[in-house]
């Protein structure tokens, strides 16, 4: 059979007289607290303190519930410090009262955590009050400053959110004195990349990836750094490709060239509207190139044509050449800027009865 345990506590009175159930028992000059505890059985175990009929293993009734008195209440351990030996599992949620800041934790009610090894404020941090907002401007995020929750960086105007600044124009914007103003991607990785990634139609079927800027090293562990820009290249099955672009490299800028040795080497055709090159450019020069492809610009008076075929040989004056199947050589005809003949005999008409020739600057007919 279960045991019901009723404590009725006698309560001193003026003069050490001593009431239980507001009956005086005993008077004058007590010096012993005596009670009183009977002893009856139900089907379980409960304890009251101020009540015979208590509702719970343990109730505690006040002297009055609506006017109580200032001694109604339960006292707890106080200590002064948390103790040197962590308590065990056989105490967890074992309640204490710390009666002054230790370190980072305040004064009040803490109870044992066992699971985490650690002594829990109620209704707290173990570290901080229960936070007092001293952030006073409308949508800052507010932090922690050891003492108070005050004004953060961060603004959230519940469209945009700025850092450093307080009218964000897009879903992130981010403003400061530095010059210039530093956003970071840091890759804990040895020698690790950082990416960029745009995403298009995000959370749709139709996700994609039209491009992404990502670091790299062109040789692991020399700390040559490099910038590629990539693309998705075309059509559905392509919507997370991956098409380098372009890639910037110790200054240079390379197409189609991961490791560019030139200011821009392009592996490809290109096609532009207009073409300037401005070094040593002169009026009326030509550009010439070396057996390498590099081109200058020089004065075309000075270049030097080696003609192979065909070559002049002919040395009169105003005779018109003619080839003879390996050079130009003399020809029968004249040109001396007014009029054109022939050196010898040439057949200028014939109209089938009669021919006329020219010969040494005359003109005569043949029957």
């Amino acid at each position: 059979m279960n045991s019901k345990i009723t404590i009725t506590v006698l309560l001193f009175g003026s003069n050490n007289e001593i009431f239980s159930n507001k009956s005086k028992i005993f008077s004058k000059k007590l010096y012993f607290l005596m009670s009183f505890i009977g002893f009856s059985f139900i089907s379980n175990a409960q304890v009251g303190i101020n009540t015979t009929t208590p509702d719970a293993q343990l109730e505690i009734k006040s002297s009055n519930q609506a006017t109580p008195a200032n001694t109604d209440g339960i006292l707890l351990p106080k200590i002064d410090a948390f103790p040197v030996v962590n308590p065990t599992s056989a105490q967890d949620g074992m309640m204490v009262y710390l009666t002054q800041t230790v370190g980072v934790n305040l004064a009040g009610f803490y109870y044992w955590k066992n699971s985490s090894s650690i002594w829990i404020k109620v209704n707290g941090i173990t570290s901080e009050i229960d936070p007092k907002v001293g952030s006073v401007t409308a949508n800052k995020v507010p932090k922690w400053n050891g003492t108070n929750l005050v004004d953060g960086i961060i603004h959230d105007n519940s469209t945009n959110v700025g850092i450093g600044i307080t009218n964000p124009q897009s879903k992130l914007e981010i403003a400061g004195p530095d010059n210039p103003l530093e956003l970071k991607l840091s890759s804990t990785a040895g020698f690790g990349a950082s990416r960029l990634t745009f995403i298009s139609d995000k959370s749709t079927v139709n996700e994609w990836r039209p491009a992404y800027i990502e670091s790299g090293d062109n040789a692991t562990g020399a700390f040559w750094g490099r910038l590629d820009f990539f693309t998705n290249g075309t059509g559905a099955g392509n919507k997370f490709g991956t098409l380098r672009a372009m890639s910037i490299s110790n200054g240079n800028l390379g197409i189609g060239v991961i490791n560019p040795t030139d200011k821009l080497e392009v592996a490809g055709k290109t096609k532009t509207t207009n073409l300037q090159v401005t070094n040593g450019a002169t009026a009326n020069f030509v550009l010439q190139s070396d057996a390498a492809g590099n081109g200058t610009w020089v004065n075309p008076t000075t270049l030097s044509v080696t003609e192979n075929d065909p070559q002049v040989s002919s040395t009169t004056t105003n005779s018109i050449p003619k080839y003879n199947g390996t050079t130009l050589i003399d020809g029968v005809m004249i040109d001396n800027g007014t009029n054109v003949g022939a050196s010898t005999k040439t057949i200028l008409l014939r109209d089938g009865f009669d021919t006329a020739w020219f010969e040494n600057g005359q003109t005569r007919l043949v029957p």
